[in-house]
């Protein structure tokens, strides 16, 4: 693969790619209990919960700086090593955990914890540098110091996207081994023009630098489309966290529609804000540019970091993304996924399946109040085709699933929608519950929320 030729022009997109640049992991957590005079032998003590995990053999070192703060290093199983910096505050802001300051930066906390969680009295930041070689062992193990260290708490906020997260759901990380879904770890926000009518919306992510990878942007983008970019930059992201290289391939393809492919290529915003692509001139001989949303006046910190705006590849041809039409509007697109994404999701499935057994057990399927549905994979002996597709869930053991099909296969002429069967777990790739005494929809990623029911009744 060629290099770009941003990479030598723009020498912090070379550091980028060579992995020599990134921004910091930061979490913080509002704590429910104040801890006066943290010292390294309480922080150690607290550690041994970590020590619980299979991935974390010995606690290497605990160390409080002239600064205050605290250095701890952990050792994994294959003598890999694992860097937190542990900082404790009083929370004497208590407006940064505000109800409404989680308008529309809320992952998944929960409405009792946003409306408590500016009674923390003390918070507890954790921050590391991402191992870029498996930044997810390092993410995983950084939410299990923090819960630790912590204890319970109200809320969480990444200190990079400003996403609010629920204490329950890092407690329920601290035990996990599979990563959350990846739209978790970056924020999209979303710049109107001054009339709305206006082809001036100007999408970008932040988060993502973290990874090591360039942030994500849309300009000039359409109203009547801002589903479909945002679903772009999405699956766009999972490719990128799913391949750190793939941002330095010369097209992509991210998306198909009705009759077409989405192929895409990316420019640093730095070549995008000048191309003639992108921007309009008036005044007498077209010298004067029309401002828009993320020009030049839009690049103070933080929106000077390395970041990539879409353009469409038509024909292997630079393009305005626009220049797509219909295809990104409605229900047109269908975005194409890694396939480590649905591994991520089936291994998940597995290991909150325990939570969906004890729910089903003890709630059993009841019309308008608890429904269960699971998909499995399916292979036809006569086609040898694979299809994912759900069933309804009328019985549950140990190793088997009695179901019945919801879906209509495509290429098992074996099964039919409607239909009953007796299905290993060993093909489970996903479920979800319905419940209308937790007003909630439950998959694998918000099992916290149903464990955290589950304990309290």
């Amino acid at each position: 693969m060629s290099k770009p030729a941003f990479l030598t022009k723009i020498p912090v997109y070379q550091q980028l790619s060579e992995g020599e640049y990134q921004t910091p992991s930061i979490y913080i957590a509002a704590v429910k209990k104040y801890t006066d005079f943290p010292t390294e032998n309480l922080l150690r003590q607290r550690l041994e919960k970590v020590l619980l995990r299979q991935d974390i053999c010995e606690i290497l070192e605990v160390r409080k700086k002239e600064n205050g703060s605290f250095k701890i290093v952990l050792t994994g199983n294959e003598e890999e090593t694992f860097l937190y910096h542990i900082t404790f505050n009083d929370n004497t802001d208590s407006d940064e955990w505000h109800y409404d300051s989680a308008n529309y930066r809320n992952r998944n906390l929960l409405e009792d914890e946003r409306l408590e969680m500016h009674l923390a009295p003390q918070t507890v930041e954790c921050s590391t540098f991402l191992n870029l070689e498996n930044p997810y062992a390092d993410l995983m193990i950084q939410f299990a110091v923090l819960d630790a260290i912590a204890g319970e708490c109200y809320a969480l906020v990444d200190g990079i996207s400003a996403l609010f997260f629920s204490g329950a759901w890092l407690a329920e990380m601290a035990t996990s081994y599979t990563p959350p879904n990846p739209n978790i770890h970056y924020t999209i926000h979303a710049v109107s023009p001054e009339n709305p009518d206006d082809t001036n919306y100007w999408l970008h992510t932040h988060g993502l630098l973290k990874f090591g990878l360039p942030e994500l942007e849309i300009l000039n983008g359409r109203k009547e489309a801002l589903y479909v970019y945002e679903t772009l930059l999405n699956g766009l992201a999972a490719q990128l966290l799913n391949d750190p290289k793939h941002w330095l391939e010369d097209e992509l393809l991210v998306a198909y529609s009705q009759d077409r492919e989405i192929w895409i290529k990316l420019l640093p915003w730095q070549e995008a804000v000048i191309s003639d692509l992108l921007i309009e001139k008036k005044g007498f001989f077209r010298k004067t540019v029309v401002p828009f949303n993320g020009d030049m006046t839009d690049r103070q910190a933080p929106h000077d970091e390395p970041s990539m705006v879409l353009f469409a590849s038509i024909n292997n041809q630079l393009r305005p993304l626009n220049d797509y039409g219909a295809a990104l509007e409605g229900d047109h697109c269908m975005v194409m996924l890694p396939d480590a994404e649905t591994e991520r999701m089936s291994t998940a499935a597995r290991e909150k399946l325990n939570l969906f057994t004890q729910c089903f057990k003890r709630y059993p399927p009841q019309a308008e109040q608890w429904g269960y549905i699971m998909k499995f994979a399916c292979t036809s002996k006569q086609t040898e085709a694979t299809e994912h597709m759900w069933f309804d869930v009328l019985e549950l053991g140990d190793k088997q699933a009695k179901v019945k099909l919801i879906n209509q296969p495509f290429n098992i002429p074996e099964m039919q929608e409607g239909e009953i069967y007796d299905l290993s777990l060993e093909n489970l790739t996903y479920w979800v519950i319905y419940s209308a005494p937790m007003q909630a929809q439950i998959d694998p990623d918000s099992a916290f929320e149903l464990r955290r029911f589950l304990n309290r009744n």
